[in-house]
């Protein structure tokens, strides 16, 4: 099983990142590098109309899918997200701008 990364950037001050698009691929893990402290929120859509981009619900219980950043890299398991098209909205502004990767497997 092949495994690509795809790259997304929060520019400084700003809170959503670019567009993560994916084919048909079966989703392994977002790398987060140090990042201003924050609660993460993972968004989908089924197109790239920034428009249609709503937060994920957690698929294990009530709320969205938020992940905890703090003043360390972090790396998050990703498993069933039905959407081919992501980004992540952070819950504070960036002091600095973020590459995000996101890890695929096809």
């Amino acid at each position: 099983m092949a495994t690509l990364n795809f790259y997304a950037t929060v520019v400084s001050g700003a809170v959503v990142s670019g567009n993560f698009q994916l084919a048909r691929a079966h989703l392994a893990g977002l790398l987060f590098p140090v990042v201003t402290s924050c609660a993460a929120y993972l968004q989908g859509s089924f197109d790239t109309t920034a428009a249609n981009f709503l937060r994920l619900q957690n698929p294990l219980g009530s709320g969205d899918f938020t992940m905890a950043t703090g003043p360390g890299s972090k790396c998050f398991g990703l498993v069933d997200v039905p959407f081919e098209n992501l980004r992540i909205e952070m819950g504070v502004a960036q002091a600095d701008t973020r590459t995000l990767t996101l890890i695929a497997r096809y």
